[in-house]
C-alpha cells in the first residue's frame, strides 16, 4: 500500500475517504444528519457514478479478506446508501416530519449481540 486510502482505481474518491468512509451504521447516520445538504450532494455526485465500478471491484473478493483500502471503499459505498435518500427523496439531511434523531436507536448487527454470539456458538457446537 502506497499511502493511498483507497485502491488505485478509485483515486478520484481519495478526497472523500478520510471523512466519509465510516465503518458503523450509527456513525454514517450521524454524519448524514450533521452534514449540510450541499456537502451530501457533493459526496453523492462524486461516488454515485463510480458505484458500478466499486461493486465490480469488490464483488469477487471475500469480505473477510478485504484489506484496509477495500474496507474503506466498501464503507464509502455504504455511506452513499445512507446519503441517497437525503438527496433523491428528502432534499435535506434528515427525514422530514419524523421524530428527533436522538430518539432513533440504531441497534448493532445481530451477530454482535449476546443472542447472536450464543447462536454462533450453538452452530459451532452442532457441527
Amino acid at each position: 500500500m502506497n499511502g493511498q486510502l483507497l485502491p488505485q482505481p478509485f483515486n478520484a474518491l481519495e478526497p472523500f475517504a478520510s471523512e466519509w468512509s465510516i465503518g458503523d451504521e450509527a456513525g454514517r447516520n450521524l454524519k448524514r444528519i450533521s452534514s449540510t445538504i450541499e456537502s451530501l450532494r457533493e459526496f453523492y455526485q462524486a461516488v454515485l457514478p463510480e458505484m458500478q465500478l466499486i461493486v465490480d471491484y469488490l464483488r469477487p473478493r471475500p469480505l473477510l479478506e478485504f484489506n484496509s483500502q477495500q474496507l474503506r471503499l466498501l464503507n464509502l459505498a455504504k455511506m452513499l446508501m445512507e446519503v441517497a435518500p437525503a438527496i433523491e427523496i428528502f432534499n435535506q439531511p434528515d427525514v422530514p416530519n419524523s421524530f428527533e434523531p436522538e430518539r432513533f436507536l440504531i441497534m448493532p448487527p445481530f451477530a454482535d449481540t449476546p443472542a447472536g454470539l450464543y447462536a454462533d456458538q450453538t452452530l459451532i457446537e452442532q457441527t
